[in-house]
């Protein structure tokens, strides 16, 4: 399992089907990939990004963009939720996720 949220370069390789989580904030949005990432050259910014779409469990698109030397304002991708969730607690204990 990957550990911490996916890097630009990472990022250029998700796949269409890929479910995958944007965490901020606190929130864990999931979502399904069904437009695969395409990058492109911004030149107002002098640097890559990459665009792709998702799709959340209600049906929402959702359309995601980051640009490779402004990563730290882009959307936090990770394989897995990064933040717990009153879903994940059980009698006051947080469940296994085995």
């Amino acid at each position: 399992m990957q550990v911490g949220s996916y890097s630009y370069k990472q990022l250029k390789d998700i796949n269409i089907g890929d479910t995958l989580f944007n965490c901020s904030g606190g929130i864990n949005i999931e979502f399904s990939v069904v437009e695969g990432p395409t990058e492109v050259y911004s030149e107002g910014l002098e640097s890559n990004q990459l665009k792709w779409k998702g799709i959340d469990p209600d049906g929402e698109e959702i359309s995601f963009l980051i640009t490779e030397t402004l990563t730290h304002y882009g959307p936090k991708i990770y394989s897995h939720k990064a933040y717990t969730e009153p879903s994940d607690f059980k009698d006051g204990f947080l469940k296994s996720h085995d």
